[in-house]
This record gives C-alpha cells, sequence and structure tokens, in this order.
C-alpha cells in the first residue's frame, strides 16, 4: 500500500512538473524574441550610424547578446569575412541554426526575410526591413503577453490533474 501511495505521489509529482515545464515555455519565447529584437535595434544603430561593415557590427552584436544569440551573429560575422558567400544565404543558414532556441518557425521565417534586405540595397531599406522585423515581433509579444498567462494556468492545472487521473486509475 505504501508503495502504492508513492508511486501515485511520484506521478502527479512528474506530470505537474511537466505542466510547468510546458507553462513555460511562452515566457521563454517571449524571452528570446525580447533578445533578438534588441539585438535588431543593435544592428539598426551600427548600421545607421557608425561604419562598420556588416561583419564588424553582427561581431559587435554577438559580444552584447546571451546564447544562442552570440553564436549566431559570431557564425555569420565569421562567414562573412571567409566571404563563404552572399548574405542572404549565410543569414538563411544562421536563422536555421536557431532551432536551439524557443522561437517558432513563423518567428524563423520573419527572421529570415530580413537576410534578403541586409547588405544587399541601400541603408534606409536595411533599416526599414529591420523596422518592419520589430513590428512584427512586438505584434507577436502583444499576442504572447495575454496568451502565456491562459497558456501556463492551463498546463499546470492540465499537469496535477492528469497526474491525478492516472494515479486514481492505476490504483
Amino acid at each position: 500500500m505504501i508503495l502504492q501511495i508513492a508511486g501515485g505521489a511520484t506521478i502527479v509529482v512528474a506530470t505537474s512538473l511537466l505542466g510547468w515545464h510546458f507553462g513555460g515555455l511562452g515566457a521563454k519565447r517571449a524571452r528570446d524574441l525580447l533578445e533578438f529584437k534588441k539585438s535588431l535595434i543593435m544592428l539598426k544603430s551600427q548600421i545607421d550610424y557608425t561604419i562598420y561593415t556588416l561583419p564588424q557590427a553582427f561581431l559587435h552584436i554577438s559580444e552584447r547578446v546571451v546564447p544562442p544569440f552570440d553564436i549566431f551573429y559570431t557564425k555569420i560575422s565569421q562567414e562573412l569575412e571567409d566571404s563563404r558567400g552572399d548574405i542572404s544565404t549565410i543569414w538563411g543558414q544562421a536563422v536555421s541554426r536557431l532551432r536551439f532556441s524557443y522561437l517558432h518557425k513563423n518567428d524563423m521565417d520573419n527572421i529570415a526575410l530580413l537576410g534578403t534586405s541586409l547588405g544587399l540595397a541601400d541603408v534606409d531599406v536595411q533599416i526599414n526591413s529591420i523596422d518592419m522585423v520589430i513590428t512584427t515581433i512586438d505584434d507577436t509579444l502583444t499576442k504572447l503577453g495575454v496568451q502565456n498567462a491562459k497558456d501556463a494556468k492551463m498546463y499546470r492545472g492540465l499537469g496535477v490533474v492528469a497526474g491525478l487521473l492516472i494515479t486514481i486509475v492505476l490504483l
């Protein structure tokens, strides 16, 4: 009987922890979007106000952002310095390596579109493209703010209820 109670408690704790984990994914996505937005604002100022080349600008940004975005900008800078291709291709490959972040596919698709205008157009077009992605991120963050609270509550409650249900069925 004691083993059954211990097993049931273990199940409830495990499913509750899963609920907490899944409930926190939206907040982690919002954190990553905010960090990437910060990096885009830095990129915008690097393009607009400094005389750095794009590889130098990406390197400066990589020193000021958190993982995985520091690696993202470092890789782009290195590949541009080594002249391994055009900025559009390099940017797209780097975005595909962001799969270790909490960004969703549609977030990465919006970010990937930015690579088509970086380095290929004049400064105004590049800044307008960055502003467009920042606006998209802001819209996504606004939607996430409302959705995260609902999802977190739902997943946490669902984790506890699922654990209790499984325990009842097994006993």
